[in-house]
């Protein structure tokens, strides 16, 4: 079993707050992030804050949790001030918000978002994926970012 945990801090804003300046108050990083606990406690069942128990799905070799940046209610509402014409939109994204996914891991890629995950021999490779944002011309390709060894944090 694969376990991959991802600490997430992406946000969507409109056009005032493009500048970095006008948005690092709301955006930056937590001093500490609150972590959701994630207990296996057999082979196919966990258990996560979030969501309580959840079955780990048939032929899933990977575990992806997800902690978020922005998680509590004055973060959300910050959000909202960033993007106050979205504000149903955010809402139903923040309710979307996946903290635990199964996943088989193998040689075709897994994705997540912006990054896409796949096995080769004993170490997993992160691909970055351009296409997730539709920059337009010129096109870029994905390209590697990190590999995960078997057994190394």
């Amino acid at each position: 079993m694969h376990y991959i945990r991802i600490f997430d801090n992406s946000f969507q804003y409109d056009k005032h707050y493009k500048s970095y300046e006008d948005r690092k108050n709301f955006t930056k990083w937590k001093d500490q992030i609150s972590v959701k606990a994630v207990k296996i406690q057999s082979n196919d069942l966990l258990v996560d804050e979030k969501s309580g128990t959840k079955k780990k799905e048939v032929g899933a070799n990977c575990i992806i949790s997800v902690d978020y940046n922005l998680s509590s209610q004055e973060d959300i509402n910050n959000l909202k001030k960033m993007d106050p014409e979205n504000l149903l939109w955010i809402d139903k994204k923040i309710k979307e918000r996946e903290h635990l996914i199964f996943k088989r891991l193998n040689k075709i890629p897994v994705n997540w978002r912006f990054l896409s995950f796949s096995l080769t021999d004993q170490l997993i490779e992160i691909q970055f994926k351009w296409d997730y944002w539709e920059v337009g011309a010129p096109e870029r390709n994905s390209f590697k970012i990190a590999e995960l060894h078997k057994g190394a944090p």
